[in-house]
């Protein structure tokens, strides 16, 4: 292997206020009619929230994953999705701004044709991973769903028969079809990246609670060093490669989005590419001091994976990539960037 990562580091202790604003919402909470909402809608919404869980539940693992929820968003709409997707097991954290690798979004559009049904479309994020449908308003206050599920950002496959009206909609090929969207743009702020487990919330804690922790969880979920402390986990596989070309992808402060400009950076560096012979590394960086509720191990999984996304965007395989990251509350971190991917190209000697 030709890459030789050896640091010598002081660890200062910082602080960061994401202990004080990660507020766990009790999973045995049940959903409440919120405040200015009539109880039809409220009905019907809650029907509508709980379809789409059962099939997000077949696209995320509720027990592995770990969502954002927004404080400042205070809608009915979106404290009823925050309730549900914690009484469906997935592990859920208050942020104060909107960011986070896995922060849900919400919306719903209704139509009220001068004749016929009504209708509502809507739409639950996570990250920007998206599902939507639209249903039929009943008489009795319940909906049906009038059109399949529709998925951005995964082409993961969804049982329809497993979800809340599968039942009753067997022989109804347009219902029950799964219509799967090209992913989000990767101009929204908040891109794809790894599931963020309990165990990688508690690594973040521990981060802004005394030194970086010095393993974390990959895109793959893998766990992974940081190469703050020490050499690469992938050291075997790369020693069986040579590296052929080096791009460092800076990112914003405090952030997570690439920007065209890094686009380009990218599509250009994936030119070289040869799917038979070679690799792609990538070091996610988040080295100083920081604002996000993310933490350093967040920004700098989260800048990785999303680079990860678009190397994937343009053809490369998953499993070519092999993402890992390097985070400290302190700069000047020897060899890395303080907000970055550090991007390599390797090639097999054959």
């Amino acid at each position: 292997m030709k890459r030789v990562s050896v640091f010598y580091c002081i660890i200062l202790l910082t602080s960061c206020s994401l202990t004080q604003q990660q507020k766990p919402i009790d999973p045995t909470e049940p959903i409440e009619t919120p405040e200015k909402i009539n109880e039809a809608q409220f009905t019907a919404e809650k029907l509508m929230i709980n379809d789409l869980l059962s099939a997000l539940n077949q696209v995320l693992e509720p027990i592995n994953t770990t969502v954002q929820i927004s404080s400042s968003v205070n809608t009915p709409l979106y404290q009823m999705v925050a309730s549900a997707f914690a009484l469906n097991g997935f592990g859920v954290q208050k942020v104060s701004t909107d960011q986070g690798p896995m922060l849900v979004s919400t919306d719903v559009d209704t139509q009220v044709p001068v004749s016929g049904q009504r209708t509502s479309r809507l739409r639950i994020g996570v990250g920007p991973l998206s599902i939507s449908r639209s249903y039929a308003h009943e008489s009795n206050d319940e909906v049906v769903p009038v059109s399949p599920f529709r998925l951005y950002g995964t082409r993961a496959p969804i049982d329809v028969t497993s979800t809340l009206f599968g039942s009753i909609q067997p022989d109804n090929a347009a219902i029950t079809a799964t219509e799967y969207v090209a992913p989000i743009g990767s101009d929204e702020p908040l891109p794809l990246i790894s599931l963020i487990t309990p165990e990688l919330v508690q690594q973040v804690v521990a981060e802004t609670t005394g030194a970086p922790a010095a393993t974390s969880l990959n895109s793959s979920k893998v766990e992974i060093n940081n190469l703050y402390f020490s050499d690469s986990t992938f050291a075997s596989i790369l020693d069986d490669y040579e590296q052929q070309e080096s791009l460092t992808v800076v990112f914003p402060n405090d952030s997570i989005v690439m920007g065209d400009e890094n686009k380009l950076l990218v599509r250009r560096f994936v030119e070289r590419f040869d799917e038979s012979k070679d690799v792609i590394s990538l070091i996610g960086c988040s080295n100083g001091p920081t604002a996000s509720d993310l933490g350093n191990v967040g920004l700098a999984l989260g800048r990785a994976e999303r680079v990860t996304v678009e190397l994937v965007d343009l053809g490369v395989p998953r499993e070519k990539i092999l993402d890992e990251g390097c985070w400290a509350p302190e700069g000047n971190v020897k060899e890395f960037p303080g907000r970055g991917v550090v991007m390599e190209l390797w090639r097999t000697a054959s």
